[in-house]
């Protein structure tokens, strides 16, 4: 029988990875009355092994020894036991570390890479497991209600979003002519209609239903794009988040890439709480990116920081794709509130990146800790 003492914490996620690594029969939760609801989050993962919670004395090390003691003295010394020593107080960590070493076993230690110690030896080992991206979410205590996988998107989805953003590039003015004009006579992309055609400043005609899309001025065709879905591709900006998604999907270090990412209220799945363009799983932390074509605003910014923190955790990590380099004020709001960036276009210099450098923006990433 092997038993797991788990100093539970406000982080989650090293809680539930000691559990994952140590495979144990019964776990002990130790906990406080601030860090009660996360027993409840961690106990949802584990319902086929034997559960034991201990409300305990957090702030009293001798109280907290004999609490703990109590419960060695019941486990025969036959019977294996090891502990995470990552959450709770630091007077719980030290009554634990004294107590792990009076019976000769082991402790796990936990940094925010997910990379832990084993005490006592201090020997830094790599978790061997990964998460899901469903995990990930139900250990902040939260869903996704609906999000699509990259896998899911066929060539030709990604054929159109290619044949905008060339179009985007080759056609800038007249480009930002139809976006101008679709924002001013509509106002809300949603209000489009699912077929049409209009005249954009005399010289530019746009034509549209679900299935193709043409742009034509007066002498000749500059854009047509087939394919399903094609009017939301174009007037929603979802070809930016196509051809992000295309370069990501290449990252070698990634498990999971999904997109269009909801995330309900609590209380009633039906509404959208937050939501996020992409979202990549290492296994060990997600990356949230936005994909900006357009405007940035603050509140913007301000969103991608919430949706991080509160998805996330403190280990999680989010991007900030534009099209165009963001001004110098957003720039220092993405540093304030560590969002990394990315950008295609300099205006100010006329270079372009290529897009598959987002790969090694990524790999960078995935070096930083959150601390």
């Amino acid at each position: 029988m092997k038993h797991h003492i788990c100093l539970v914490g406000g982080q989650i996620l090293p809680l539930y990875m000691g559990i994952v690594e140590s495979n144990p029969d019964t776990i002990h939760f130790f906990y406080t009355k601030e860090t009660e609801n996360n027993v409840k989050v961690l106990k949802s993962f584990f319902k086929e092994k034997k559960l034991e919670t201990y409300k305990c004395s957090e702030s009293n090390y001798t109280l907290f020894a004999k609490e703990l003691n109590d419960l060695l003295c019941t486990i025969s010394k036959n019977e294996n036991i090891d502990f995470n020593i990552t959450g709770g107080t630091k007077i719980m960590a030290l009554a634990a570390y004294d107590m792990m070493q009076e019976r000769k076993s082991k402790a796990y230690y936990f940094n925010q890479d997910l990379s832990y110690y084993e005490v006592p030896t201090f020997t830094l080992k790599n978790v061997n497991n990964y998460i899901t991206v469903v995990d990930f979410i139900k250990l902040s205590n939260n869903s996704i209600s609906s999000s699509k996988s990259i896998l899911d998107y066929n060539d030709s989805e990604f054929k159109m979003a290619k044949s905008i953003f060339n179009f985007s590039n080759t056609n800038f003015k007249q480009f930002n002519q139809i976006q101008k004009y679709f924002r001013t006579q509509f106002n809300d992309p949603d209000k489009i209609p699912l077929k049409g055609d209009e005249e954009v400043n005399d010289n530019l005609f746009v034509t549209w239903d679900n299935d193709i899309l043409e742009v034509n001025d007066c002498s000749s065709l500059l854009l047509e794009v087939t394919g399903d879905n094609v009017r939301d591709l174009f007037f929603k900006g979802g070809w930016w988040e196509l051809v992000t998604g295309d370069a990501v999907r290449d990252w070698s270090i990634q498990k999971e890439v999904i997109t269009n990412v909801i995330f309900p209220f609590k209380g009633d799945k039906s509404e959208s709480k937050n939501e996020i363009d992409i979202l990549v799983n290492t296994g060990h932390k997600l990356i949230f990116i936005e994909c900006k074509s357009g405007i940035i605003n603050q509140a913007d910014l301000n969103k991608m920081k919430t949706v991080r923190e509160i998805y996330g955790g403190r280990i999680a990590k989010s991007l900030l794709v534009s099209k165009f380099k963001p001004t110098d004020a957003i720039l220092e709001k993405c540093s304030d509130l560590d969002i990394e960036v990315f950008y295609y276009y300099d205006k100010a210099k006329r270079t372009t990146s290529h897009m598959n450098l987002i790969q090694k923006k990524l790999d960078e990433i995935n070096k930083k800790s959150s601390l």
